[in-house]
């Protein structure tokens, strides 16, 4: 994740940078034509070339970093969907010991609820006035 804010990131300087050069072309090839604008316009072209390329490779790499985390994304909510299916159904179903199976394979702690009036089994407001 932090991979991808770094690369979004080097992603938007390289899009000032390309812009930047790339006004600065267009003003040279609209100024009067002479041998040192000539020369200038020619040494600006070529930076301007490299940030376009370093522009577009960075914005290549942004979609993949930005695919990669939307698939991820996807496959833990088809995961989280399936357990919560699973359980659903082991609950509706008054199947207790499936649905401890199923809470206990994804490290899911829970508490049971008894007529005990211990402090655990209390609420947080009965615990205040008690």
């Amino acid at each position: 994740m932090q991979d991808t804010i770094l690369t979004v990131k080097n992603y938007e300087n390289a899009r000032i940078e390309y812009d930047a050069y790339r006004n600065e072309v267009t003003n040279l090839q609209n100024a009067p034509q002479n041998d040192a604008n000539k020369n200038k316009l020619l040494e600006i072209q070529v930076t301007y070339d490299d940030r376009k390329r370093k522009w577009e490779r960075l914005m290549q790499d942004t979609h993949t970093k930005m695919n990669l985390l939307n698939e991820n994304k996807n496959t833990v909510m088809k995961q989280q969907l399936e357990m919560f299916n699973s359980a659903v159904i082991a609950y509706f179903s008054g199947n207790g010991e499936q649905l401890s199976d199923i809470l206990s394979e994804y490290h899911i702690k829970t508490r049971k609820l008894s007529g005990d009036d211990d402090a655990t089994s209390k609420s947080f407001l009965a615990r205040q006035e008690g």
